[in-house]
């Protein structure tokens, strides 16, 4: 390992055992009531939607609320962050998909597109289905951006969340941004 590798896995070892110990962590997002303290520079660097919710944030606290439904998947996608270790697999790609796309996770969005890829079945395997296009479609996977509304101070009589797998629409673009604060409700 190079000198330079080493000093990045040192670093990321160090935030992990800081974040797993709750030391020097300056934010918490709850989801459903479970806390996970975090680094806002670790979220901010893998996700622009929590770059722009820290930097626009008129917020005194620094405790965030996601509507997510999957809290074991909040915890993958921040172990992922802190770690670089996701495991995606058929029981969990889904849930992970939906998370990545409300976060804005484009690390995890391809790790997930590249795993239903390698799922597809080949051109002429697996009669009735459509054979599998040059880029993988998610249409149909993943919520549209405007369905998918984090973050905080949520006013607390609205329940806002990410819609269940049956109603997803079309995939988040990497780049199109967090849906603006004001935007339309679903």
């Amino acid at each position: 390992m190079d000198a330079l590798s080493g000093h990045s896995v040192f670093l990321l070892q160090q935030l992990q055992e800081q974040r797993i110990q709750g030391q020097l962590c300056d934010c918490m997002l709850v989801v459903k009531s479970v806390c996970f303290k975090a680094h806002k520079n670790v979220l901010a660097a893998f996700s622009p939607y929590f770059r722009s919710l820290f930097q626009n944030s008129s917020q005194k606290n620094d405790v965030f609320h996601l509507v997510i439904q999957d809290v074991g998947g909040i915890g993958q996608m921040l172990d992922y962050m802190y770690t670089s270790h996701l495991d995606v697999n058929q029981d969990n790609v889904l849930g992970i998909l939906d998370i990545a796309h409300c976060l804005q996770v484009p690390n995890v969005l391809s790790m997930c597109n590249s795993f239903l890829k390698s799922r597809a079945p080949a051109e002429g395997e697996a009669s009735g289905c459509v054979p599998p296009s040059s880029s993988f479609p998610l249409s149909g996977v993943l919520p549209p951006e405007s369905e998918c509304l984090l973050g905080a101070p949520l006013p607390t009589d609205i329940d806002l969340h990410c819609p269940p797998s049956e109603a997803r629409g079309p995939p988040w673009a990497p780049g199109s941004g967090p849906r603006p604060e004001g935007g339309p409700l679903p």
